[in-house]
């Protein structure tokens, strides 16, 4: 499979993208802080990713670098813990789906920013990340995965006021990706 992505007889794949947590295709639910209200997120932990997830991503690397490729790679969620969103669920979302607290805000940039730590501390770099996987979800219809909406302005505001210090602080050289969405 990895050879067909990445290797000298396949397609060549130079970019891949990543979930953040859990996503509609993951087995289980999961996100990697999972203590309620622990707004310094001090149980973060990508503890969940370390048996297969990192190390299927270390092959990638290894098979697209034998065909001269550096993968690069885009992180996206499609979901922030529970306790962080209105509907304490991280299936399906109100618009906007985040309680809508100040701390919560910086918790969930800080969240971003302790993956990307991880992430890299286990050799992989991140070279994007996204706000949010298809944030209109929420005004379309009623998911059963992981979803979170947010509106253009809600985007907007938690980029530049969040997401965005937070990451020119923490992480300067990963690019942030607004609207990830359907064509």
């Amino acid at each position: 499979m990895l050879e067909s992505y990445f290797g000298s007889t396949g397609h060549g794949y130079s970019i891949c993208r990543l979930q953040i947590g859990s996503s509609d295709f993951a087995i289980s639910h999961y996100n990697y802080a999972n203590k309620t209200d622990d707004y310094a997120l001090d149980s973060f932990s990508i503890e969940h990713d370390l048996e297969y997830i990192i190390p299927m991503i270390q092959k990638a690397k290894k098979v697209a670098a034998a065909n001269g490729v550096e993968l690069q790679f885009v992180s996206s969620p499609w979901s922030p813990p529970a306790w962080m969103k209105r509907t304490n669920r991280m299936q399906n979302s109100l618009m906007p789906g985040l309680r809508q607290e100040e701390l919560v805000f910086e918790s969930w940039a800080l969240y971003f920013s302790k993956y990307l730590t991880a992430y890299k501390e286990a050799g992989v770099y991140i070279k994007h990340v996204t706000v949010q996987n298809e944030p209109h979800v929420a005004k379309q219809f009623i998911v059963t995965y992981e979803a979170c909406g947010f509106g253009p302005t809600h985007e907007r505001d938690f980029v530049r006021d969040y997401l965005g210090p937070r990451l020119h602080k923490d992480h300067p050289d990963v690019g942030i990706w607004i609207h990830d969405d359907n064509k």
